[in-house]
């Protein structure tokens, strides 16, 4: 779970025909992943949801904690990232 705005990725589209191979094997990985993140996603929003709410609220165990990024101190930098001319994303 990362924070990001849609400034900060980029769209691939899945759907070209290549005849490099690699290209090829990559395409077919990225859609492999997708099916399977489209066919879980609601039990990774609620788990991801949850470990953030958790976290930001200290309520984590420790062992979990320590292994967590700070979600809080990530969201800062990243809209510091994003400040752009004077105006905030």
């Amino acid at each position: 779970m990362i924070s990001v705005t849609d400034k900060n990725y980029q769209e691939i589209n899945l759907n070209i025909k290549t005849n490099n191979r690699e290209k090829k094997q990559r395409i077919i990985l990225l859609n492999n992943q997708l099916r399977w993140l489209n066919d879980h996603k609601s039990i990774i929003y609620t788990k991801a949801k949850l470990l953030y709410n958790l976290y930001k609220n200290d309520k984590l165990p420790k062992n979990v904690k320590d292994r967590c990024c700070n979600f809080l101190i990530l969201e800062e930098k990243n809209r510091e990232y994003n400040h752009i001319g004077g105006k905030k994303c």
